[in-house]
C-alpha cells in the first residue's frame, strides 16, 4: 500500500557533517533496491498506490483531524485488506520534527494514540514488536560502514565491558575530544554474545550477534574499515577478541583500567570487604581462587598466563599510571607499556582555595559510587565514630547494596549524578575537604581529577596513583591504605588543624605538566580521502600479517598445551608446560602466550612449544610445523608417557590408541623432544630432533609454600595413596596388605585414596576424602586443596613393571615428598634412583607381604617414618622443585636451534 523512508527525526545536523545530497546519495548506492516490511509508515513522507487508495478509502479526518494518527489508520485498515507497507532502504530523508504543530504536538499525538488503540487494540503490541526486530538496523550498519569508508578517517573498535564506571567514562572522553578525527565503534558483551554500537551517533542501532559468529562480525567490522583495536576491558567478554583481531589483520592498543589480567578479583582484594592483598604468592593467589571464584578462574598461573596475550602483542599497553607500568613490570608485562594519564595536566601553580572553616562543622565529602574497593567499609566504620557536632561526613554519589542501612543517614547520600554534574555539587555543598578512601591500589581515579579540579584539600588512601598524582599538593594528607578508624578521624583532625591555622605567605607549590596524548600521539597521521571508489564492495578478506611477539634481548615462545575435553588445561601441561615456563627462575627472560594450534599460527616467535595431544590432528600439526619453518623459529614437542604404546587393557586405550598417528608425526616434525625419563627416551622411535631428558619437577611456589606441618605425636597413623583414575592395577598390588593392616592395627590406621580408581564404591578399610568444587577444576586446584587437608604420615605408590610403567617418572614421590610423608613404592625400575630409594623412603617387591612387612614397620616406628619424611623433603627441595631445574630447562629451550636439528 505505501512505501517510505527512514528519516532522521532529531531536526539535529546529519550525520559526519554531510549535506543532505550527499546522505542521499551514499544511502541509494549501499542499500539499492533494499527494502524492509513495517506495520505502519510514517506520515510526512509515504507514497500510496492508486489502487490501495481506492480500495482501503482516504484519511480518516473525522477522527484524527489534522495532524497525527491519520497515516497509521489508514496503514492498519489496509493491512486488514491484505496489503504491505514497505520501508526503502535506499532513500534518505531529513525531517526536522516537530515544526507542523509546535507546542500542540504532544496533546495531539496522545489524543490521536488513544483513538488507534481503540480501534485497533493489538497496535501498540504490534510497534513494540516491530522496534524489537528491528529488521531495518543492518541496513543502518551497512550505510554507517559506508560513511565511515569514505570518510577517509580512521576508524578504531573500542572493546569494553559492559560495567559502566571509569572505563566507559575514558572512552566517552576520547571519542568526543577525537570527534571529526576519528570514528568509533564499541563492542561490549552482551546476554549470550555480543553487541556492537556506534557511541557518536543518536539513537543508532546496535549489531548483537552470538558470540561465536566472529565471521559476520569480521565482516561488518571490514565494511566499517576498521583500523585499529583498543581493548580497555575483556571482562564477561565471550567472543575470541585475540582471533578477531587476527583476522581483521589491524594493530591494536590495551588500556589497564584495573588488574584483571594479574587476577580475577580485579582488584587486587581477596575479598570484596577486604584490602589489597599485597600481591602474594601463587599458593595464596590459588587459596584466594579456591575460596572466591570469579571469571571462571581455576588457578592463578593459567589465569595470568592466558590474559598476557594482549600485553605481548599490542603495538601500545597504555598505563594511566607509572604505579601501573611498575606493577605490570613485577608480572613481566610491561615490556611494551608507555605511561600516558587520561587527562593532560597544564603546568603551573596548584590550585587549592578551600571554603572558610572558622570553627564551623568540617565537612568531609565522599566522591562516587561507595563500592568496597573504594572504601565502603572504611567509611562505615568512620561514619559510626565520628563526632557529628564537629564534622559530617557527605556522600556526593550512592551506596552499594549491603552498606549498612541505618549508616546511610550519617553520610547524608546524594544519590548517582552524571560527570559532568559533579563540579555543581561540589560547589553547591562546598566541602572543607574531600577524602578517597579506596582500599585497592587506583590507576586513575577521575573522582580524585574532579577534587583536584575543584581546588579542595584532600585526604586519600597512600596507595596505587593517589601518592603519585598527589605529589607536592598543598593540603593534601596521605594515609595509610589499612588504616584503622582512629587514624582516619586523626586525619580530620588534622585537615581541620590546618585551615584553622593562619596561612603564612609563601612560595606557592607548582605541579608538573602533563601532554594531552590522545590529542597530540594517539591518531596515526590522517590518511588520503579516497576518491571515485564504490562504496558497495567492502574491503576484501585479507592475509593477517603475524603478531610479532620477537623483541632483542628476549625468547619469545608460544606454548600450545594440552587441553581436556572441557577445554581446561590437563595436570600435564601444568607439570611440563605452564608451571615451568611461569616460574620466574625460568621464564624472566621469555615473552610467552598460550595459543591452541589455530591462534599459534598467527604469531611469529622464537620457539613453539607442544605437547602429548594438543593437536588436534595431523594436518594441524603439519601446519604449525609449516608455520614454524615459514618463520625460522624451532619447534619443540613434549612427551612424558610413551603414547605409541598403549597397552591394550589400559582403562583409557578405546580413546588413546586412536590418537597414536598424531604423537607419531608430531615426534617426526618437531626440531628437538622433550621426555621425562632416560627410559621414555629410549622407548620412542627416531624423531626429527635430538631428544633430550627434562626431569618432572615441583613448582615449590604452591607445593611447599609453607614450612613442614608438625607431626601429630597422638592419633591413627595415615596413608595415603593418589593418583590418576587408571591406577586400578596398582590398587590390587597394595589392597591385600592395606587391609590386612587396617585390621591388625584396629584404629591406628587409616587410609585415604584419592582418584586411583572409578569404582563407584571403595573396600570399607579405605577412605575417599571429598575433594572441593576448585580441586576438580585444574591441577593448581587440586594442589591447594590437598595441600590443606589433615596430614598424612605415609605415602604409597605401588604400580606394576609394565613396559608402559617403565617409561613413567617417580613423580608421585615427589608429590609425597612436598606433602612432608616418608614414601613406599615399588621396587620397579621406574622408582630406581628416587628419593624413595634411599633418602625418603622405601622400595619394597610388589607382593602383599612385602607390602605389609614394610608398612607395619613404619606404622610401629614413628621416629623412622618422621626421619623418613624429613629427608624426603630435603631432597625434594634439593633436587625435584622448579627452582632446582630452572637452569636445565633454560638450557633446553636455548640449545634448540631453529629448523632442522638442535645442539
Amino acid at each position: 500500500a505505501t512505501i517510505c523512508s527512514y528519516p532522521r527525526d532529531s531536526g539535529g545536523p546529519i550525520a559526519l557533517g554531510l549535506a543532505l545530497p550527499e546522505m542521499d546519495a551514499v544511502t541509494a548506492e549501499v542499500n539499492a533496491g533494499r527494502h524492509v516490511t513495517v506495520p505502519t509508515t510514517v506520515g510526512f513522507c509515504m507514497y500510496l498506490r492508486r489502487e490501495a487508495l481506492a480500495d482501503v478509502g482516504v484519511f480518516d479526518a473525522e477522527t484524527f483531524g489534522h495532524g497525527y494518527g491519520e497515516e497509521n489508520d489508514f496503514c492498519c485498515r489496509a493491512r486488514q485488506r491484505g496489503w504491505q507497507h514497505l520501508l526503502a532502504c535506499d532513500v534518505f530523508v531529513y525531517h526536522e520534527g516537530s515544526v507542523s504543530f509546535g507546542a500542540e504536538r504532544s496533546p495531539r499525538a496522545a489524543a490521536a494514540l488513544e483513538s488507534l488503540t481503540r480501534l485497533y487494540p493489538h497496535y501498540l503490541q504490534t510497534i513494540a514488536s516491530h522496534v524489537a526486530r528491528d529488521s531495518v538496523g543492518p541496513y543502518r550498519f551497512a550505510l554507517t560502514a559506508a560513511l565511515f569508508r569514505r570518510s577517509g578517517l580512521p576508524t578504531i573498535l573500542m572493546v569494553s565491558h559492559d560495567l559502566g564506571g571509569g572505563v566507559q567514562q575514558h572512552i566517552e572522553t576520547l571519542r568526543q575530544g577525537l570527534e571529526g578525527r576519528a570514528n568509533f565503534l564499541v563492542l561490549g558483551p552482551d546476554a549470550g554474545g555480543i553487541r556492537l554500537s556506534v557511541p557518536g551517533l543518536h539513537e543508532h542501532p546496535v549489531l548483537k550477534l552470538p558470540a561465536n559468529r566472529l565471521d559476520e562480525l569480521v565482516v561488518v567490522l571490514r565494511s566499517a574499515a576498521v583500523s585499529r583495536v583498543h581493548i580497555h576491558h575483556l571482562a564477561r567478554m565471550t567472543a575470541d577478541i585475540r582471533s578477531l583481531i587476527h583476522r581483521l589483520a589491524v594493530p591494536f592498543d590495551y588500556t589497564v583500567h584495573d588488574y584483571f589480567a594479574i587476577c580475577p578479583q580485579i582488584n587486587l582484594l581477596p575479598w570484596s570487604a577486604g584490602s589489597y592483598c599485597g600481591e602474594p604468592g601463587p599458593a595464596t593467589c590459588n587459596a584466594c581462587i579456591a575460596a572466591n571464584p570469579a571469571y571462571r578462574a581455576t588457578d592463578i598461573h593459567a589465569w595470568r598466563r592466558e590474559q598476557a596475550w594482549p600485553f605481548l602483542g599490542a603495538d601500545r599497553v597504555i598505563c594511566p599510571s607509572q604505579d601501573v607500568h611498575d606493577r605490570l613490570a613485577r608480572f613481566g608485562l610491561a615490556g611494551r607499556a608507555i605511561v600516558r594519564p587520561h587527562e593532560p595536566v597544564a603546568p603551573g601553580a596548584w590550585k587549592v582555595a578551600p571554603p572558610p572553616l572558622a570553627g564551623g562543622r568540617l565537612r568531609v565529602a565522599l566522591l562516587g559510587s561507595l563500592a568496597n574497593h573504594k572504601g565502603a567499609h572504611v567509611a562505615a566504620g568512620v561514619a559510626m565514630a565520628l563526632n557529628q557536632e564537629t564534622t559530617e561526613v557527605r556522600l556526593i554519589g550512592h551506596t552499594f547494596d549491603g552498606f549498612p542501612r541505618e549508616l546511610r543517614s550519617l553520610l547524608a547520600e546524594t544519590g548517582r549524578f552524571s560527570t559532568a554534574e559533579l563540579p555543581g555539587l561540589l560547589r553547591d555543598y562546598q566541602p572543607h575537604v574531600v577524602w578517597l578512601p579506596a582500599t585497592w591500589p587506583e590507576t586513575y581515579s577521575f573522582t580524585l581529577s574532579a577534587a583536584i579540579d575543584a581546588g579542595l584539600p584532600i585526604i586519600a588512601s597512600d596507595i596505587g596513583v593517589f601518592p603519585e598524582r598527589l605529589a607536592g599538593r598543598p593540603l593534601t594528607w596521605l594515609v595509610p591504605p589499612h588504616a584503622s578508624t582512629a587514624e582516619w578521624l586523626a586525619a580530620f583532625e588534622a585537615a581541620r588543624a590546618a585551615l584553622e591555622a593562619p596561612r603564612p605567605s609563601r612560595r606557592r607549590a607548582t605541579r608538573a605538566g602533563v601532554a594531552d596524548f590522545y590529542q597530540a600521539e594517539y591518531l596515526p597521521p590522517p590518511a588520503p580521502k579516497p576518491r571515485g571508489k564504490s562504496l558497495r564492495v567492502a574491503p576484501a578478506a585479507r592475509k593477517a600479517p603475524y603478531t610479532r611477539l620477537r623483541r632483542p634481548g628476549r625468547l619469545a615462545v608460544v606454548i600450545i598445551p594440552e587441553r581436556l575435553d572441557n577445554g581446561v588445561l590437563s595436570p600435564c601441561a601444568y607439570i611440563r608446560l605452564i608451571q615451568p615456563f611461569d616460574h620466574p627462575a625460568i621464564g624472566q627472560g621469555l615473552d610467552l602466550v598460550i595459543a591452541d594450534a589455530a591462534t599459534a599460527l598467527d604469531y611469529d616467535a622464537d620457539c613453539f612449544i607442544t605437547q602429548r595431544y594438543a593437536m588436534p590432528d595431523q594436518a594441524a600439526g603439519e601446519a604449525l610445523a609449516t608455520h614454524v619453518r615459514a618463520l625460522g623459529a624451532a619447534l619443540i614437542y613434549d612427551i612424558d608417557d610413551n603414547l605409541l604404546d598403549i597397552p591394550a587393557d589400559h582403562p583409557e586405550a578405546e580413546m588413546l590408541l586412536p590418537r597414536a598417528p598424531v604423537v607419531r608425526r608430531m615426534l617426526a616434525l618437531a626440531d628437538a623432544v622433550w621426555v621425562s625419563t632416560p627410559a621414555l627416551a629410549a622407548a620412542l622411535p627416531a624423531c626429527g630432533g635430538p631428544v633430550r631428558v627434562i626431569e618432572n619437577g615441583l613448582d615449590e611456589r604452591i607445593w611447599c609454600a609453607g614450612a613442614p606441618l608438625p607431626r601429630p605425636r597422638l592419633g591413627p597413623t595415615r596413608l595415603l595413596y593418589m593418583g590418576t583414575a587408571t591406577h586400578d592395577a596398582g590398587l590390587e598390588i597394595v589392597a591385600p596388605a592395606l587391609e590386612r593392616l587396617v585390621r591388625d592395627f584396629s584404629g591406628q590406621v587409616e587410609v585415604d585414596i584419592i582418584g586411583v580408581t572409578g569404582r563407584a564404591a571403595l573396600p570399607g578399610w579405605a577412605r575417599r576424602p571429598i575433594m572441593s568444587e576448585n580441586a576438580w577444576r585444574s591441577y593448581p586446584g587440586f594442589v591447594n586443596w590437598l595441600t590443606q587437608q589433615p596430614a598424612w604420615d605415609i605415602g604409597l605408590a605401588p604400580l606394576p613393571a609394565t613396559p608402559f610403567n617403565l617409561a613413567k617418572s617417580a613423580l608421585k614421590t615427589l608429590d609425597y615428598a612436598a606433602l612432608n610423608l616418608a614414601v613406599v613404592a615399588s621396587d620397579v625400575p621406574t622408582y630406581h634412583g628416587s628419593l624413595a630409594d634411599g633418602p625418603g623412603g622405601l622400595l619394597v617387591e610388589n607382593t602383599t607381604a612385602g607390602w605389609y612387612a614394610a608398612l607395619s614397620e613404619l606404622v610401629r616406628d614413628a621416629a623412622r617414618r618422621g626421619a623418613l619424611a624429613a629427608r624426603a623433603h630435603a631432597a625434594l627441595l634439593a633436587q625435584g622443585t622448579l627452582a632446582r631445574q630452572a637452569e636445565a630447562r633454560l638450557q633446553a629451550l636455548l640449545q634448540v636451534r631453529p629448523g632442522r636439528g638442535a645442539g
